[in-house]
Formats: structure tokens, sequence, C-alpha cells
């Protein structure tokens, strides 16, 4: 017999639940402070078996509820304290939270940071624990393990349910841009990214990125002006170029996004809603997304972005992350189609970047990655060839993706 399914309450529905409530088994509980309720709690059925066992993550729970959840086949974990990361999420992160405390005038505020704090956590427990005869293995403990493996399954589950309200029909689907985060906001790419992005949000379609610097802000950039005219986004850019402000390497960089920011804070959230995917292996969080499912689990950040954009997945000028994207995803359509029939549109911007044989009138010639010949053979051997696009024209992407057939018959 299989166990039944779990019922979830939090804070948002305890009281509801606790209204008609005649058991306990087959519930999870979500952060809730449980010691104002035990008498009302232990008046209720427990559970008999392990299969029908109640489980609660991250509960204040009092010492005589505890001991008789313990006697039947309760799951109980505990909020792991002496964490600058919050475990058990209820949300998303917003630029908001993971910067509070950030003063532009103040470039070392940045440093203050939750976002900051975290990713010196992060790194710092690596370099504590690697080893000098096998260094590339960080030996955390097992309480470390558990905090942020459970961070980054409540960040998974808090983007499902996220994702929900772009399965509407007032929404087109979510497309990902990749690419590198070496790219100078003054470059033609930067600019050509923001304008995809731009156009796609207006078509109602989420923009998805790695959530860094380069293309990765391009992306989110341009989202976050869909909702204003055209030359609003043109003067933004320039001015995100001035002073050496173009790249990471200069303080300048996180302030002048953030003064752009500020200045077009108050325009119509919904229409510029945006999602960074992105991870504390890496430094750089750029502040155009308005939702963001960061992770600490580089491998876990990658397959979650990948899965999600469905509707397309852009692919600009960029090195191993990006290269490895790509071949996730034909990996992805090419088992997709078999499982499902579903194909997921994949171009490829920047001709002479991806095809050697366009280097001659390329941008590129040194630079550029041969990923094109190889990405098209594995595309005619798995029959999804259709889904491939190589353009250096902005408007034929955003056409490609508005006229691609998501479903098709395999063929014979």
């Amino acid at each position: 017999m299989k166990p039944s399914l779990k019922s979830k309450v939090d804070n948002t529905n305890f009281q509801e639940w606790l209204t008609t409530a005649t058991s306990l088994s087959n519930t999870i509980f979500f952060a809730i402070d449980l010691r104002p309720y035990e008498k009302q709690l232990i008046a209720l059925q427990q559970a008999k078996t392990s299969r029908e066992c109640a489980i609660f993550l991250g509960c204040k729970i009092g010492q005589q509820l505890a001991t008789l959840l313990m006697e039947h086949h309760a799951v109980i974990f505990p909020n792991i304290t002496g964490r600058p990361y919050p475990i058990y999420r209820k949300s998303l992160y917003t630029v908001d939270e993971l910067f509070s405390g950030y003063d532009p005038n103040v470039p070392e505020s940045r440093e203050q940071t939750l976002d900051w704090r975290i990713f010196l956590d992060e790194n710092e427990i690596a370099n504590y624990n690697q080893s000098l005869e096998n260094p590339k293995f960080a030996k955390f403990n097992t309480e470390e393990y558990l905090a942020r493996t459970l961070h980054d399954y409540f960040i998974q589950e808090q983007l499902d349910r996220y994702l929900e309200q772009f399965n509407s029909p007032m929404h087109r689907g979510i497309i990902a841009i990749m690419g590198g985060h070496g790219v100078l906001r003054s470059e033609l790419t930067y600019h050509q990214m923001a304008m995809i992005s731009r156009q796609l949000t207006r078509d109602g379609f989420l923009i998805a990125s790695g959530g860094g610097e380069g293309l990765m802000e391009a992306a989110n950039l341009g989202a976050w002006f869909a909702p204003l005219r055209d030359d609003e986004m043109n003067n933004a850019i320039a001015m995100l170029s001035i002073n050496g402000a173009d790249s990471t390497d200069n303080p300048l960089w996180l302030s002048t996004a953030w003064k752009v920011r500020n200045d077009t804070l108050h325009y119509h959230f919904s229409k510029r809603r945006n999602l960074s995917v992105s991870t504390w292996l890496f430094n750089a969080q750029n502040v155009f997304a308005t939702d963001i499912a960061k992770f600490f689990e580089y491998s876990l950040r990658e397959q979650v972005l990948i899965s999600i954009a469905k509707q397309g997945m852009i692919y600009a000028e960029g090195s191993s992350g990006t290269l490895q994207e790509i071949f996730e995803s034909a990996f992805q359509n090419q088992y997709n189609q078999d499982t499902y029939k579903y194909y997921t549109p994949m171009i490829c911007f920047g001709e002479g970047y991806w095809d050697p044989n366009a280097n001659k009138n390329s941008n590129f010639p040194n630079n550029g990655k041969p990923v094109w010949p190889l990405l098209l053979k594995l595309a005619q051997e798995a029959h999804f060839e259709h889904c491939l696009l190589k353009t250096s024209d902005p408007n034929a992407v955003i056409e490609f993706i508005r006229n691609f057939k998501y479903t098709s018959t395999l063929p014979t």
C-alpha cells in the first residue's frame, strides 16, 4: 500500500487547518511555533504507522508534544542555527532582502549584506575544509550538508510555487537567456540581449537568467525595462557603462546599477517580473531580477534553470558554463521528445561566435566557440534539428520563439 499524500501546513493556513483537524497523520508542518497549541495537537489522533507519519520542518515544539510525536513515528527536522542564511525558506529571495544594508555611497557596505555574508560563509567553509592531498573535495560536516541541502530543497519548492502563476493563459511560458559574465555593458551583445529580453517580456514570457553580471544582467535588465519607453533602457545602459562601471572589477559596477534600479523602481512591477536562478559559487548578483532563486549547489541551479525554460533557450557569447548549458539542453531535447513528445527551441545568438565557418565575417575571430557543427550533428541524429536556430539578428530570435511549435510528431 502506498503512503498517503502529505498535506502541507504553515503559518498561512495553520489556523484554518486547526479548526477542522482530527488527526496529525499525513501532514507536514512547516516553520510554525506550535508551543501555544500543544494541548490541541496532543488531543488529535496520532499516526499509527510510519507510512502515515507527520513531518515537522523547523517547528518549535513543546516537550510533551515532542515526546508523544516520537512515540508515533513523527519525523522532526530541527532548525539549524548559526548560519547566515535562513534554512526553511517561505519565499524566493528579493534584491531588497539580499542587499539589505547596502549603501551605494559606501562601497564597502556591500560586504555587510546578507548576500555577501552567505557567499563568504560558502567560501570560508569550502577553503577551511580543503585537503592538500586531494584539494578537489571540501569535507563539510554533516550538519552543514544538512543545512545547505534543506535550504536548496525549500528554494526549489518555493520556485515551483512561484512558477505556478505562469501556467495561466495570461502568460506564454519561460525563456532562459544564457551568456558569459565577462561581456561588458558597453558591448553590442549586451544591448542586443537586453532588447530581446525586453520584447519577450512584453510578449508575455517570463525571462530567467543565471543572475550574475554580463549577459545575465542584460537579460534581467531588459525585462526590468519592459514597461518603460525604449529610449529609457538605452539611456540606462549608457549610464551603466560610464566611468569604468562596465565591469565588476570596478566599485561603480554595483552602485551604478543600484541607482538605475532605484530611479525606475516605481514602474509597473507586474509587467517586469523576471527571474534569477543563481548560486553562491559566484559573488556577483545583479539587481534587476524581481525574484531570485539562489542555491548553494551549482549543479542543481543549472538543472533547474534549464528544466524550467521550456519555451526557449537563448545562448549568447559565453565560455564553459554556457557550453555546459547548451549540451544539457540538447540532452533534454533528445530525451524529452521520447517521453513527452515535447521540444524546446535552442537559439545560438552570434553566428560567428558559435560557427567557425562564419568567422570570416565575425566579431569573434579569436575567442569564438565552435559549438554549432557538433550541436547540429547531435540534433540531426536525434531528430530535433527543427529546434535549432543560429542567427545574429535579434528580431529573428524573437520571431523564432513566437512561432515555434513546442509539440511535434516524431519522424518515422
